[in-house]
């Protein structure tokens, strides 16, 4: 019954997918997880200068070193992988999200307080860690909670909803930058 209301038009599809609550908690967390991820980008350039500013070597690499902060998150990302993978396979989708989602959340605090480069590209790593568990796992519980026949049309939503945090974050990054500016100059 669901899937053919769904078949019809795009509307259907989107009534399906509110009927669905368990799909939809998986899409927030998929938007959430790359939001974080993305949300940093437009602001990493200057928060590298400011914690490079103490080294002089340091700051006539500035780009390069925005680039790493940002590469070493998709780096990890890529070598845990599988790892996170393999490992909710044998303990459980829902306990490696959950582990993961708690990982990656506290990964922003050494990012936040980071007294050097050092410790900011660490932390960074870090979340590619936890985010390596997160968007996978997110995913194949999609796989779970849909119907076989379903599950392309829910794989495409799922597809959507992470490209929605890779555009929202930088939009809504920029938009913070001067609040963020304003909290870090108050921090000691």
């Amino acid at each position: 019954m669901l899937l053919r209301r769904a078949n019809g038009s795009l509307i259907g599809q989107f009534k399906l997918l509110g009927e669905m609550k368990s799909i939809q908690v998986m899409f927030f967390v998929l938007f959430v997880a790359q939001f974080s991820v993305m949300s940093v980008q437009p602001v990493l350039p200057l928060y590298i200068r400011e914690l490079a500013d103490k080294s002089t070597q340091l700051v006539g690499i500035l780009g390069t070193l925005s680039g790493i902060c940002f590469a070493v998150t998709g780096l990890a990302d890529l070598i845990f992988s599988p790892f996170l993978g393999k490992r909710s396979d044998r303990i459980g989708y829902k306990r490696v999200l959950s582990i993961s989602l708690l990982g990656a959340a506290l990964c922003y605090v050494p990012q936040a307080l980071a007294p050097n480069i050092w410790v900011f590209i660490l932390g960074r790593f870090g979340l590619g860690i936890f985010v390596g568990g997160v968007l996978p796992t997110a995913n194949a519980l999609v796989g779970r909670f849909t119907p076989r026949e379903q599950r392309g049309r829910m794989y495409g939503f799922t597809s959507s909803s992470t490209f929605l945090g890779s555009f929202a974050g930088p939009l809504v990054g920029v938009r913070c930058l001067p609040l963020l500016a304003s909290v870090r100059c108050c921090w000691p």
